[in-house]
Formats: structure tokens, C-alpha cells, sequence
């Protein structure tokens, strides 16, 4: 992802649903999933998290994936995509050939 799509898309359909996790029926517009990474991206950087770092993004959740990638992208992170169906090694290759301080 290039440049602040949440953000942008937050900007011009704030309340237009972008994110619905189907087993509960919970629902994020784009200015919740925006405000929510902002807020992420803010403490992030407040432990020295600096723009251009590496780190992963993992969860068993289907919803909880857009929301790590929205937050890591809105902090400036290089986002690497982690499967919670890869085995240990594939995952020990992954994180060290990506250099990701996860």
C-alpha cells in the first residue's frame, strides 16, 4: 500500500462501512479504523518506533489483519504479512530474511 488510503478514505466517506467482521456482525466505518490506527501509530512512535522499521502483522482474527496493516501503514512501518497457518520454520524464515524487528 502506497501513501494514507485510510485517511484519505476517511476523509471522503467517513461513515461509509469499510470494515464488517461477519461471526459477531461488528462494524467499522473508515473514520473508527483511521482514528483507531492514528491512535496506534501515535504510541508506536512514542517507543521510539520510527517510520521506515519493519514489522510483521499476524492474527488469527480475519478482521484483525486490515486493522494491524492499517495501523503498521499509518505509522510508517513496512508491513510483512505473517500466516497464522505457516509452520514455525516458515515463519523463522520469513522473519529473518525480512530483517522485521516484530
Amino acid at each position: 500500500m502506497h501513501g494514507d488510503l485510510l485517511g484519505e478514505r476517511a476523509r471522503l466517506t467517513p461513515e461509509r462501512t469499510a470494515l464488517v467482521f461477519v461471526p459477531t456482525g461488528e462494524r467499522f466505518t473508515y473514520a473508527e479504523l483511521d482514528a483507531r490506527a492514528a491512535r496506534v501509530a501515535a504510541s508506536w512512535h512514542g517507543r521510539s518506533v520510527s517510520p521506515g522499521a519493519t514489522g510483521s502483522a499476524c492474527s488469527p482474527q480475519p478482521a484483525g489483519v486490515p486493522r494491524l496493516l492499517f495501523r503498521r501503514r499509518k505509522s510508517g512501518i513496512v508491513v510483512v504479512p505473517l500466516g497464522t497457518r505457516l509452520t514455525a520454520h516458515e515463519l523463522e524464515h520469513i522473519v529473518r530474511d525480512s530483517g522485521c524487528g516484530c
